[in-house]
């Protein structure tokens, strides 16, 4: 029996924030974007109380994140570049392109942890990613 080829990482990165997802483009197959998610840690102070029923209160938790948009190369010239950064003032939850019709594998949806569904991407110009 053949042994299974050992993985290799080529390149990797360190995040500023836990990654939560990650989708590539499919009409641009070298660039990924990767949601991040991020719940804030009190620093001092009284933490904010929230009542959710009456007479129970809940301690609020802050979310943050940021979308990342990343370029791995070409095959014969792999790499791994950060293109941009766009911090989102909520954690993103999950991320998709559009794949099922073909003029719009360019558009990337959001949902974020209060609940907002966005079009945060495109790649509308032809030479290229556009932002």
């Amino acid at each position: 029996m053949d042994a299974a080829p050992v993985l290799k990482s080529t390149h990797s990165r360190t995040l500023d924030l836990p990654p939560s997802c990650l989708q590539f483009c499919r009409k641009y197959p070298s660039y990924f974007v990767i949601g991040t998610y991020n719940l804030q840690r009190e620093e001092g102070g009284a933490p904010e109380m929230v009542e959710t029923e009456p007479g129970v209160e809940k301690k609020s938790q802050n979310r943050n994140g940021s979308l990342l948009v990343f370029d791995i190369g070409e095959e014969s010239t792999p790499k791994l570049s950060l293109i941009q950064t766009i911090s989102q003032p909520s954690a993103l939850l999950d991320i998709r392109f559009n794949n099922e019709i073909e003029q719009s594998q360019d558009i990337l949806a959001a949902i974020s942890s209060v609940m907002i569904l966005g079009r945060m991407f495109s790649t509308s110009n032809a030479n290229g990613i556009q932002y």
